[in-house]
């Protein structure tokens, strides 16, 4: 007893002083090491934190395999069958029927060209200036970005496996909407163990018109929700099998999947009261502290992240969060689920109705904090309209709670009609064919491309046009270089012919001996003063030849080819070589 009780405390005080060390290697970090010093560091070493991360949840799965397995052969056959088709489906509406194309500019080409960084370099870097040599790509100079890196590091694996393309990361994106059907169905069945009303939530997580558009795209926002709903996945194996593995299954997919969004780390929270709900006993074991400390091992790059990254402004003068968004946000986001506008009535009816159901209240409080935290950080954000440009897609990682309670409820609709066993036994597939038909007028909503960001969307499509057109040894100066390194052209900054001439007079032109080249883009023709100057000074400070012209409405698209007025300046001289902080370009909301 008491050599028991010595060694209790002795792992007690490792564990106080683990936490306490931990608290002071941040405090260390930004005392010793300055923000530009921190993020360098950072480019360097995300990229290892992640692929850790990776291949400890696949360990975990192979740990939770038996009870996986066990857990699928308890489906009749007829409802695997019936679950395939419905992901079959998803797949193909959202890969033929909605358009392949880009909603964020330029969101998606950054996210992209991390994902090259991160496979090509192993560093967690955007490029600002690249090339691409006989196929081998190079970074001379990156910068770190704001957002997270756990989108762009899967997209690494896909360049690593399949190469560096944007069909490859829009197949990727399309067949993630098949898995996210799987995990739908999973967590359903493994919540109510009742293999109807995940059907019904998986047909109706597949029919979200703005799932088929998103999971179209190559934005991060189709990953967010889904790793956020593998961790609620394995946290539900967790408080179901009480085993170690299943914890650090937990643990593993929770520190992966907060590395999405900023706004991804509320699942900590959903994951506390779920333990606190279904197992508080757990808080008087050791082994919770134990695996929160590895949790916060795991994420310390991502910790770290926060706090370099919490000074930016997000494209704003004003504050970020604030009370002073939370009436209009509320009033708009709250429509979205009712107004049957961009979202089927239908579906939010049978999620309300769950909750007259009088039995499952732990599972049911559990989703109401899922969704609630995901559809409520969204009311202070100050860009958390789903009216705001093309950010209703930030609704998107409420709805696997959302569909969940609603296959609940038509759960609840078959109890009411209980004492009538006619009109219940075909209840199944009036309700199937309600979902269906109330999908249908969304159709030509799927399939439109529609206005918003039409500028930026024509000057993605010309820009790969002209990508065509320039010589292998040439280099082209754009406010988006990002883009022309996916499709394996050397490209740099536009502002460097402004704040760093001399580099690109002396370095560029001589490196590059087919041309130096200007992409007069989107940027070009916007109102923002800053960066159409950047434009103006190369039309005022080089010689110019147009290759190729394109309008859209009023804006223009040109190629031109870039000479140099000044002959004295073209014999090599070795410049300075500029390392910008951050992107000099806002991104188009």
């Amino acid at each position: 007893m008491i050599k028991n009780s010595s060694r209790s405390k002795f792992l007690l005080s490792m564990l106080i002083a683990g936490y306490v060390g931990y608290v002071a290697l941040i405090a260390l970090c930004f005392l010793l090491f300055n923000l530009s010093e921190i993020k360098r560091v950072l480019i360097d070493s995300q990229f290892y934190f992640l692929e850790i991360n990776f291949i400890l949840i696949i360990i975990g799965f192979i740990l939770v395999s038996k009870f996986i397995k066990n857990l699928i052969l308890t489906i009749p056959r007829k409802i695997i069958y019936i679950l395939l088709g419905i992901t079959i489906s998803g797949v193909l509406i959202t890969s033929f029927v909605a358009p392949q194309t880009h909603r964020i500019y330029y969101d998606e080409d950054i996210y992209q060209n991390i994902g090259q960084n991160l496979a090509s370099l192993q560093k967690a870097q955007l490029c600002i200036d690249g090339s691409t040599v006989y196929g081998v790509y190079d970074c001379q100079n990156g910068i770190y970005n704001k957002q997270p890196y756990g989108y762009p590091y899967l997209l690494s694996i896909v360049y690593r496996l399949f190469g560096v393309s944007e069909t490859a990361s829009f197949i990727f994106n399309n067949f993630l909407l098949g898995f996210s059907i799987f995990i739908v169905f999973l967590i359903t069945f493994l919540l109510f163990k009742n293999y109807k009303i995940g059907i019904f939530a998986a047909l109706m997580y597949t029919l979200i018109p703005q799932n088929l558009l998103w999971f179209s795209t190559t934005a991060a926002e189709p990953s967010t929700a889904l790793f956020g709903a593998i961790f609620i996945l394995s946290l539900i194996i967790y408080l179901k099998e009480k085993s170690n593995r299943s914890l650090f299954l937990a643990i593993v997919t929770a520190s992966f999947a907060i590395q999405f969004r900023q706004e991804s780390i509320l699942l900590i929270f959903v994951a506390l009261l779920s333990i606190i709900i279904y197992k508080p006993s757990e808080f008087k074991s050791m082994r919770i502290y134990n695996a929160g400390l590895l949790l916060l091992a795991l994420s310390f790059g991502f910790i770290i992240h926060l706090f370099v990254t919490s000074g930016d402004s997000w494209g704003t003068t004003a504050a970020k969060f604030s009370l002073d968004y939370f009436s209009h946000n509320f009033t708009v986001n709250s429509l979205f689920y009712v107004d049957n506008i961009k979202f089927p009535i239908l579906f939010t009816l049978f999620f309300l109705s769950s909750f007259f159901a009088k039995s499952f209240l732990k599972e049911k409080i559990l989703l109401a904090v899922w969704f609630f935290c995901f559809w409520g950080v969204f009311l202070f954000f100050y860009a958390g309209s789903y009216e705001y440009g093309a950010d209703v897609r930030y609704s998107l990682v409420s709805y696997f709670p959302l569909v969940i309670l609603g296959g609940l409820g038509v759960y609840q609709l078959q109890a009411f009609l209980k004492n009538n066993l006619s009109l219940k036994s075909y209840l199944n597939p009036i309700v199937g064919i309600m979902i269906t038909i109330s999908f249908l007028k969304f159709l030509p909503q799927v399939r439109a491309e529609t206005q918003e960001g039409w500028g930026a969307r024509a000057d993605h499509l010309y820009a790969k046009e002209f990508a065509t057109l320039l010589p292998e040894n040439s280099i082209v100066l754009t406010h988006n270089p990002n883009m022309f390194h996916l499709w394996g052209k050397n490209a740099a900054q536009i502002s460097l012919a402004t704040t760093e001439k001399s580099y690109v007079n002396q370095i560029l032109f001589h490196q590059y001996e087919e041309g130096v080249y200007l992409h007069w883009n989107f940027w070009c023709n916007a109102a923002d003063s800053l960066q159409s100057s950047f434009c103006d000074n190369i039309l005022n400070d080089y010689k110019v030849d147009l290759i190729k012209e394109y309008k859209e409405n009023d804006y223009r698209y040109v190629l031109y080819r870039l000479g140099l007025k000044d002959q004295e300046e073209i014999p090599f001289q070795k410049a300075k070589y500029p390392k910008l902080e951050s992107p000099i370009f806002n991104l188009v909301k």
